[in-house]
């Protein structure tokens, strides 16, 4: 499961492709030659067939290796999002292949109902994971709201005060902004904020973890600022964005500045490559943030850095039109105060790059 976690870029696809595919090949010169695959507990060996008896198990094969991923899949620690969503996609290949139809959503709903009532080895993972895919496979309103009632049935099943029961309220509170998101019902945003809050009032040892959680409420609270135009929500989103944005850069990696350091990216231009995969999108929010904050003259030149920041990375990346857009807003804001023309070239390039 670990090689189809992409390692730059969202090659996640291409990598489930080729364990997908090398399988359909084994499979293929299995049936070709004869013989026949004899599993037993973790160990297999292949048997020659007397032509008599050659028969071709391809769909067999099929359905031992989907149960076998699905295991895999809803046995990981859901901690690894990444690792959690590649073993899902490569189950649902797998099980297409062995199936007329391909509903994930009652897949799910089926797998759910199994973990019920089978002794699984850890419901707390065996939930959290279902709602990942719930989550990422159809994210709409319905499938969102059946990923929080998983990751809720999660909860239920983590040890009290564990990491993994932090983890999973995290899942929550991200899962409510996507709601938010698809309905703009204010009061979601405001559950997801709380949720953050209080996982941030917790001692959080992790630094990797605590700049996750800081950049998510970063970001709701970025949100929050757009619907109520709150001064307070975008101050703080900016403290807790340049807390997250620090945890997670090589630069300021040995120095942990506090929640309410400002900082400047500046220095961040000679950073050589990125330690997170979500670089860019820290650098994004901060730039969107900085980009509406301007209590002083250098808040558009460092929310032009950041967007700088978040596209230097993205470039073969799906969220490059996004990053860009934000990057080439900000341009445009500080060519709109300051009458820069480079800025407007720069931003005029942007667009032409997203069109």
């Amino acid at each position: 499961m670990q090689y189809c976690v992409p390692i730059g870029n969202g090659r996640q696809d291409s990598y489930i492709d080729a364990v997908f595919t090398a399988f359909k090949y084994a499979i293929s010169w299995i049936s070709f030659f004869k013989l026949q695959l004899q599993i037993e507990g973790d160990h297999f060996n292949l048997v020659e067939f007397d032509n008599a008896e050659a028969i071709d198990l391809t769909r067999d094969y099929f359905f031992w290796a989907s149960d076998v991923v699905a295991e895999a899949w809803l046995t990981l620690n859901p901690e690894y999002t990444e690792t959690s969503m590649a073993a899902s996609k490569l189950f649902f290949r797998l099980y297409e292949l062995t199936h007329q139809q391909l509903d994930k959503k009652a897949i799910i709903k089926s797998l759910r109902e199994h973990g019920a009532g089978a002794e699984v080895p850890n419901r707390c993972y065996w939930y959290a994971n279902l709602g990942h895919a719930s989550r990422y496979e159809s994210p709409d309103e319905t499938s969102l709201l059946a990923a929080k009632s998983l990751y809720q049935a999660a909860l239920e099943h983590c040890t009290i005060d564990s990491k993994e029961r932090t983890h999973v309220n995290y899942f929550i509170s991200v899962t409510l902004r996507a709601i938010f998101e698809q309905t703009g019902t204010l009061e979601i945003l405001r559950e997801s904020i709380k949720i953050c809050e209080k996982i941030l009032s917790t001692v959080v040892e992790d630094k990797m973890r605590l700049a996750v959680y800081s950049h998510s409420i970063s970001v709701s609270l970025r949100r929050r600022f757009e619907i109520t135009s709150s001064g307070e929500d975008l101050q703080l989103a900016i403290q807790y964005g340049n807390s997250a944005f620090s945890m997670v850069s090589r630069e300021t990696e040995k120095s942990d500045p506090p929640a309410s350091a400002m900082v400047d990216p500046k220095h961040h231009d000679a950073v050589a490559g990125f330690v997170h995969p979500d670089f860019s999108s820290y650098a994004n929010n901060l730039c969107y943030a900085y980009r509406e904050w301007r209590r002083n003259p250098a808040d558009l030149d460092i929310a032009v850095q950041y967007g700088k920041l978040s596209i230097k990375d993205s470039k073969a990346s799906s969220t490059f039109p996004y990053y860009a857009s934000g990057f080439s807003m900000a341009l445009w804001r500080r060519y709109d105060e300051k009458g820069a023309k480079i800025d407007l070239d720069d931003d005029i390039h942007k667009w032409q790059y997203n069109a």
